[in-house]
């Protein structure tokens, strides 16, 4: 540390304790859990300095002044070395730092620091070696010059700042199949001003991108992660000439535990390109003996005047700063047009961009540069040409088996799987690849973080989209990556909508402000769309779409297009402006088509599958869920083919196929590590409930309904209550319905007014909130939801809302109005709808009684229950025995009567509604015979 300071432990003390935590003060290391995290000298230095002053407000002056003592530096430096040590102490002692807002930090542990005793670290004392000194010039090629004395102690002030880097260099031999670890050091001239400092920038750069090609033989450590004994340590300096006469003096110093190498060349300043090119030329063959240096990339098409701008436009990458980089390599291919690596750089500048056609434009030309490198040097660039492509399966596989050569060490190619595997549809796949602790470097954590929260809300694991989503955004702000900040941003409130929260307008405005300062225009145009979608609620028109869709257009960019044209129609169809919604799904399947993109399509299928479940057009759900199961689903995919699948089972009868169908569904959603569930699954919990109750099966049903009832889901808890009042109808337990109807009646969900996923629930709740008394708000109601279905085309709905409307006109004794509902309904029901028909037939035997048809309504009650026993529709089978009164006997045998009222517990099935009869003329005949009365009782509960 700059500022000594008293140390309160004993002065030969090599580890320290605190809790379960140990801290290596030889090797700047944190350990836990049995694993180690080395720290950047700085990240220690402030480590040391909570140690030694625990429970002390430390500002953020104060820490500048004691751990970056006469340095200048940004004041990130301070947010990014805490992000740093929390990630090292890990989940449960990160929170031992604790932020003091506007003012610095407190470190807070609850346990004793203590020295660990040296009879504990005796076994693992590693063999010290020395560090051996760096050869100087004299022992370099012929073609050297020797340093002046001024290079020779910049050098110098170099090594000692990273004497302890090389000590780590030495240890025991590498397996021979294991990939090395290069660590790449760029030693600064700091008599050089920064704008000329371009040619160390190109030096470390190009080195950089040829060696991550080798995925298989080389593996990048950033300088400040944990430590690996037989790292190979690669100096990389470019020092200015001394005199009027003298030369520029590119240099790479390796080091490993084999020895030293040292390569320099002398160069004139109209040179100096290529004598970097020769540089790292030697350092790559190092690594690659075998690689045919003829066809090694060069950097001869660069001329000194254009090199700056490629230095700018890595480092613009690396910054997130994708318009800027664009920019600039378009820049260097006006100088030098057959620099393919500018071309591919550009293609993934310009596909992050959205620019999709202007990027498959740049990856043709890029296309024989590619050809013409080394074999080994080809996977990755050609990986990355089939995701600019579209070809995700094959992209994700290519990746996958980088990733699998470099023996599991490289974050970048796990990312770039996962990220294609999501493209792919194989979200739940992507999540599992991006599970576990962030990779150390926080420029590499930030895109993990933004690839993460989208598999979670793709998966729709909405709980941990939220707070991954929330940390990204927080890390792009130390960072201050814009572009990044933006995207987190807008995963946060996508987060929040689907899990019914509010979302602040400041949320949408911060990505608006990300985007405009990345450049990215297509970001910008999404963020203000999203905003006025938000904003717009259920009214007004969306005036930012066609701007948007013409953007996106024109740059190629369909995914921004579907998307944005499926947000809208959700919109829409939210509001029950169905025609305008399918209007737009339609569009937004074209588009999909038009691509080839079967992820984009299977995105939209879905949208389409729900609104084709609305509409009760179970031909078009059928065909529909064929082509989503096409190929493996998973995520949103999974969920809502399954949703839909198992409804129109429940609907059709068939009860055990849809059990069947809830349980693949639910194992598509489930994580194969942690095999845990994400909330949203609670949707085929409520289904699975509604299936039970049709079977008869209460326990099962009651806990199918507690799985169902999820707090952090609005929509599914008031399902479950809804539920839970049904099932204690049905058991005859009249004083936890009246209970459970009290807290449910006024719900905004349960308002005709509310959006159109939400009339299903008021459809659901409105028979048992006439059944206990309030059947004129039960009637208005009623009547609301029949108008609005109409009104939307929403059939399903409709169907059901007449049933209950007809229902409700039989219990007042209106014989005409309760024909012509069930008439409607007979035409809106499809032919198989086993559920509504047979809510439908029954409310007809009433009917047909209450007219005095009493034979016609016995054949039908008769036809009925033998369907209803057919399919093990336990549900309805009860209920059309409370019908048959005096003459059960002859529709079911007493015994088993007696057997299925016991196995199920539906004794609530033949109680009738108090409030809902209807006095009936004498003449009006009972199934018992002629001329006896007729108490008409609305039994048919939905």
């Amino acid at each position: 540390m700059s500022e000594a300071i008293g140390q309160p432990w004993p002065e030969n003390t090599h580890r320290l304790r605190l809790g379960g935590v140990e801290f290596d003060l030889r090797y700047r290391s944190v350990h836990r859990k049995g694993r180690e995290h080395e720290l950047s000298q700085r990240c220690f230095d402030l480590l040391l300095l909570f140690l030694r002053e625990p429970h002390v407000l430390h500002t953020r002056e104060e820490i500048f002044r004691r751990v970056w003592s006469g340095v200048v530096v940004e004041d990130a430096n301070i947010t990014t070395s805490i992000w740093m040590l929390r990630k090292a102490l890990g989940e449960e002692a990160k929170g031992w730092i604790r932020t003091v807002s506007k003012q610095g930090y407190v470190f807070d542990p609850p346990a004793v620091l203590e020295p660990v005793t040296v009879t504990d670290l005796v076994a693992a004392e590693p063999l010290a070696v020395p560090v051996p000194d760096v050869p100087s010039a004299a022992g370099a090629p012929a073609a050297t010059v020797a340093p002046t004395r001024r290079h020779s102690a910049a050098a110098a002030v170099a090594l000692l700042l990273i004497g302890a880097l090389l000590l780590a260099a030495f240890a025991w031999p590498l397996e021979p199949s294991a990939p090395r670890r290069v660590v790449l050091v760029a030693v600064p001239d700091n008599a050089v001003q920064a704008d000329a400092r371009w040619p160390a920038e190109l030096l470390y750069g190009w080195i950089e991108w040829q060696l991550a090609a080798y995925s298989d033989r080389v593996v990048l450590a950033d300088a400040a992660s944990e430590r690996d004994r037989n790292d190979v340590v690669v100096l990389l300096s470019v020092a200015m000439p001394v005199g009027r006469d003298g030369e520029w003096q590119v240099r790479a110093h390796l080091h490993d535990i084999h020895g030293d190498e040292s390569v320099d060349r002398g160069s004139t300043q109209e040179r100096l390109v290529g004598a970097i090119d020769q540089v790292s030329r030697v350092v790559v063959q190092h690594f690659a003996p075998d690689t045919d240096t003829a066809a090694a990339p060069s950097l001869t098409p660069l001329e000194n005047a254009v090199a700056p701008d490629l230095v700018r436009a890595i480092a613009a990458e690396q910054h997130d700063r994708w318009s800027d980089a664009a920019a600039l390599y378009r820049r260097v291919l006006e100088a030098a047009s057959e620099f393919g690596f500018a071309r591919l750089r550009l293609a993934v500048a310009l596909t992050e961009l959205g620019q999709s056609n202007a990027a498959q434009a740049e990856l043709a030309l890029a296309e024989r540069w590619v050809a013409s490198l080394p074999a080994a040097m080809q996977p990755l660039p050609r990986a990355q040409m089939l995701a600019i492509r579209q070809d995700y399966p094959a992209a994700a596989q290519q990746f996958g088996e980088l990733w699998t050569a470099s023996r599991g060490v490289r974050p970048d190619l796990r990312l770039a799987e996962a990220e294609n595997l999501r493209r792919a549809g194989r979200s739940r796949d992507a999540q599992e690849r991006l599970s576990g602790e962030l990779p150390a470097a926080p420029a590499q954590a930030l895109p993990w973080l933004i690839e993460r929260a989208e598999a979670e809300l793709a998966n729709l694991d909405l709980a941990h989209a939220r707070a991954t989503a929330a940390e990204a955004v927080k890390l792009a702000r130390v960072l201050g990556w814009d572009q990044g900040r933006a995207r987190a941003t807008l995963l946060l409130a996508d987060a929040m909508s689907w899990s019914d929260l509010p979302i602040d307008a400041a949320l949408y405005d911060d990505a608006i402000a990300g985007f405009g300062a990345s450049g990215d225009r297509l970001g910008l145009r999404r963020a203000r769309l999203l905003r006025e979608l938000g904003e717009t609620g259920g009214d007004g028109a969306i005036s930012d779409l066609d701007e948007l869709l013409a953007e996106a257009r024109a740059a190629g960019n369909a995914a921004i297009e579907v998307d944005a044209l499926r947000r809208v129609g959700l919109h829409d169809l939210r509001r029950g402006e169905v025609h305008e919604a399918q209007e737009r799904f339609k569009q937004a399947e074209a588009v999909a088509e038009s691509t080839g993109d079967r992820s984009l399509e299977r995105e939209v299928d879905a949208d389409l599958l729900r609104l084709d479940s609305w509409r009760n057009d179970f031909g078009a759900v059928g065909r529909r869920l064929a082509a989503l199961r096409a190929a493996p689903l998973q995520g949103r995919a999974a969920f809502v083919a399954g949703m839909a699948a198992a409804r129109l089972q429940l609907r059709r009868g068939q009860y055990e196929a849809a059990l069947t169908t809830l349980d693949v569904a639910e194992e598509q959603l489930r994580t194969s590590q942690a095999r845990s569930l994400p909330p949203i699954a609670a949707g085929l919990a409520c289904t699975r409930a509604a299936v039970f109750l049709r079977q008869g099966r209460m326990a099962d049903a009651s806990t199918a309904i507690s799985a169902c009832n999820t707090p952090q889901l609005p929509f599914y808890a008031a399902r479950a209550g809804i539920l839970q009042a049904r099932l204690s109808v049905l058991a005859g337990d009249a004083g936890t319905t009246r209970r459970m109807l009290l807290g449910l009646q006024d719900s905004p969900l349960l308002r005709p007014a509310s959006q159109v996923e939400n009339w299903r629930l008021a459809v659901e709740f409105v028979p048992l909130l006439a059944r206990f008394g309030d059947t004129p708000r039960a009637a208005a109601l009623i009547d609301t939801l029949v108008a609005a279905a109409v009104s939307s085309g929403l059939a399903a709905i409709e169907t059901d809302a007449r049933l209950v409307a007809a229902e409700l006109a039989l219990t007042r004794g209106e014989l005409a109005e309760t024909q012509a509902e069930l008439r409607r309904v007979d035409e809106l029901a499809p032919a198989d709808d086993w559920e509504a028909r047979q809510q439908l037939q029954s409310l007809l035997v009433l009917l047909l009684r209450a007219q005095g048809r009493a034979a016609d309504a016995w054949q039908q009650l008769g036809a009925l229950h033998g369907a209803a026993r057919e399919r093990g529709d336990v549900l309805a089978e009860l209920q059309l025995h409370s019908l048959a009164g005096p003459r059960l006997a002859e529709l079911c045998a007493a015994e088993r009567h007696e057997r299925l009222l016991a196995r199920s517990g539906l004794r609530g099935v033949a109680q009738p509604w108090p409030a809902a009869s209807v006095e009936q003329d004498a003449a009006a005949a009972s199934f018992g015979g002629a001329g006896a009365g007729l108490r008409v009782r609305a039994v048919g509960l939905r």
